[in-house]
């Protein structure tokens, strides 16, 4: 495949993926029940749910830096299995989306109906791993976190446990 077919697909798949989040996110209703995530497209919401939280996490002290991106990067990869392209792709429509956000509550209602207890402990931790990645940790990203963590249903030790790891790994990467 060139180039230009590449870049056209890549448009044509990031445009139907943003209607998908968009009629999602639009057509969401308290006390509705999420859809059963039977479907491609739905993981791929999911997907961008976490990548949405990520990209936010690296915005909440108002310092966007490089650290912090490649963190939400690598956090994509491990946490979600996406390949360094797709991970960057997922990057941009994150980002795409968040030019007009979606309402934060659907996407951590998304998140919290669909994710495990182990998989809403490691997004926690991905944050916790953005939060410090530039060696600092800032009033704004505590609060982002922690907001987070509630609106996920996450039980405290487990987000006690995130942190403590995404600290272990910040470290260990030093």
């Amino acid at each position: 495949m060139d180039p230009e077919q590449e870049a056209r697909l890549d448009r044509t798949a990031r445009e139907a993926l943003l209607r998908e989040i968009e009629e999602y996110f639009t057509g969401a209703q308290p006390n509705r029940p999420a859809p059963k995530p039977a479907t491609s497209a739905y993981r791929r919401r999911l997907q961008l749910a976490t990548a949405v939280l990520l990209i936010e996490m690296a915005r909440a002290d108002h310092a966007e830096g490089r650290d912090e991106l490649r963190e939400v990067e690598r956090a994509l990869t491990g946490l979600l299995g996406l390949a360094p392209r797709e991970a960057a792709i997922l990057i941009r429509m994150a980002e795409h989306t968040l030019e007009q956000p979606p309402p934060f509550k659907a996407v951590t209602r998304l998140i919290a109906d669909q994710f495990t207890g182990e998989e809403k402990r490691k997004v926690v931790q991905a944050l916790w791993q953005v939060a410090f990645a530039d060696a600092e940790i800032g009033p704004h990203e505590e609060y982002f976190v922690r907001k987070v963590a509630d609106l996920i249903h996450l039980p405290f030790d487990a987000f006690l446990l995130a942190k403590i790891r995404a600290k272990e790994d910040f470290f260990r990467a030093d």
